[in-house]
């Protein structure tokens, strides 16, 4: 059968229709292909040529999918690209559950990497780890740790506080409250330096002491210059006292 100066024909198993057409209602069918590009709507094309050289799935300018791989979503300004080398979101964010990149990851107009609420790091600078325990305010001056922490290297600081005390090794304390109520510094329970003036240095038998009133040396010897010496064992041999040299000394434990 041949309709149409031959436009249209059928030849028992075949359908052929050169040319365009219209069709009012649906096309089904079972199977068959389309030569060029198939266009659906105003503007959405499937198959060859689709965009140029590009075939594939084409929406519209910047919502389409190429045999090469390459895809657009979005619109001309808020957009998730790939152009088969990088993967480009503008102008959004990439979100899985509470792990948020982007832009605006926190719902106030903040840009960067967001974990959970106390968990950031923003384009302008501002840090957030654990939870918010350590921050950093993004201006180059206050990084701040709520509790504890060790540290394997060494830490350098030009300038800072400390609230309360710093301890440095089993017993050292250097600040606040280094022992009881005493500010200062405190090596061991025998050698220490408090802010109030009183000092110890040696050991609990043999001492400098400073209580705020008296100077104590215990077990100890003055030594000044090469040969005058006052003191505990004085000339070395046991006697206490006085020592200005060999024939002028005077000891409180033995005769003139």
């Amino acid at each position: 059968m041949k309709l149409a100066s031959g436009k249209i024909s059928f030849d028992g198993s075949t359908l052929t229709i050169n040319g365009s057409g219209t069709f009012s209602g649906s096309i089904t069918a079972t199977s068959g292909s389309i030569a060029t590009a198939l266009t659906i709507g105003p503007t959405a094309k499937i198959g060859i040529g689709v965009s140029g050289s590009n075939n594939g799935l084409l929406l519209n300018s910047t919502n389409y999918w190429y045999d090469s791989g390459t895809f657009n979503v979005g619109s001309s300004t808020s957009f998730i690209n790939w152009n088969g080398s990088a993967l480009l979101i503008n102008g959004g964010k990439l979100q899985v559950g509470t792990v948020a990149i982007g832009k605006d990851v926190n719902g106030t107009g903040i840009h960067g990497i967001k974990f959970q609420s106390g968990d950031y790091w923003t384009t302008d600078g501002k840090l957030s780890l654990a939870n918010g325990n350590i921050t950093y305010n993004g201006s180059g001056s206050t990084l701040t740790i709520n509790g504890s922490g060790t540290f394997s290297g060494s830490i350098t600081a030009t300038s800072g506080s400390i609230a309360t005390a710093l301890a440095i090794g089993p017993t050292a304390k250097i600040g606040t409250g280094v022992s009881g109520s005493n500010n200062g510094l405190l090596l061991n329970s025998t050698n220490y330096w408090y802010d109030s003036g009183t000092f110890n240095v040696g050991s609990s038998t043999s001492f400098i002491n400073w209580n705020g009133s008296n100077l104590t040396i215990s077990n100890g010897t003055i030594n000044i210059d090469s040969t005058i010496k006052l003191g505990y064992n004085a000339n070395g041999t046991g006697n206490h006292g006085i020592v200005l040299n060999g024939n002028n000394y005077w000891y409180y434990n033995s005769s003139i």
